[in-house]
């Protein structure tokens, strides 16, 4: 008996610990997520936006959720009420199936925002001159990006080589200059990067602005947040049937002896001798 007490008491502590824990997690769930959401609208000149912001905002949503039922862990343990911990632990187990559904989901996004964004980066610097309004939206997406992350093309500078005849740019975008003078990019020649760079900036901005989109970040959230999830399932779940049976052996005590006051005037007597 006490044993099974200092488990009790041991798994008590650990359950408020991991509910902080949890609060942790939960938290830097729903700050990534949001940083997911807003690098992929961001970029949505370049990529669907759509096809990637439902992965960040079920992160959100399960963040915002796990805040919700934290205090059924944390009151749950602290007051030793069986219910809430059943509750809890039911509660976790749906959260921790969202979880690993959402992580095989980003596992998939990532594979796909690789080649999108790539492709998506290449097609729009192609039509970087058109006279249209995708071609204008082109053209204000790239001045953010190459002036923002101090790039130049997609793989770098020479992706501009063959498209700088149908733009109005001399050689390359004005934003790919490393400074504001208007005809830095006429000294450009395509053939030496070391003196080409003296000019512009001739790294390309593919991996910046993938790099700009943390879904690897959220991965790597998630998981802790499953593990503490597993261990919180286990020590509620454990805590839920303990403290359920300790109310039900006081119940059939008390219907064995509704009163209780012979069993007081012989604990007492026995006492004095």
């Amino acid at each position: 008996m006490a044993w099974s007490e200092t488990i009790q008491t041991w798994m008590r502590v650990m359950c408020s610990v991991l509910g902080l824990s949890f609060i942790v997690c939960s938290i830097l769930l729903i700050y990534v997520g949001a940083l997911v959401d807003n690098a992929v609208f961001q970029y949505g000149t370049f990529i669907i936006s759509e096809d990637f912001s439902n992965s960040s905002r079920a992160a959100i949503l399960i963040g915002v959720f796990m805040l919700g039922i934290l205090w059924l862990q944390i009151t749950g343990a602290i007051r030793e009420w069986a219910f809430l911990m059943f509750l809890n632990s039911a509660l976790l187990g749906y959260l921790m199936v969202l979880g690993v559904v959402l992580m095989h989901s980003i596992q998939n996004d990532e594979q796909r925002l690789n080649s999108q964004l790539y492709y998506g980066l290449l097609s729009s610097l192609k039509r970087y001159g058109e006279n249209s309004e995708m071609g204008a939206a082109f053209r204000i997406g790239w001045s953010h990006v190459q002036r923002s992350k101090n790039c130049c093309g997609t793989n770098n500078y020479t992706d501009w080589e063959d498209v700088r005849m149908i733009t109005y740019d001399p050689q390359v975008p004005i934003s790919c200059c490393k400074h504001k003078i208007s005809f830095c990019s006429d000294n450009v020649t395509f053939f030496n990067s070391t003196e080409d760079s003296e000019f512009i900036h001739t790294q390309g901005c593919y991996s910046e602005v993938r790099q700009d989109i943390p879904l690897d970040r959220l991965l790597l959230v998630i998981f802790p947040f499953e593990v503490i999830g597993i261990l919180s399932v286990i020590m509620s779940a454990y805590l839920s049937w303990k403290w359920r049976g300790r109310g039900r052996e006081n119940r059939m005590r008390i219907i064995r002896n509704p009163t209780g006051h012979q069993n007081l005037i012989e604990e007492d007597s026995t006492s004095q001798n």
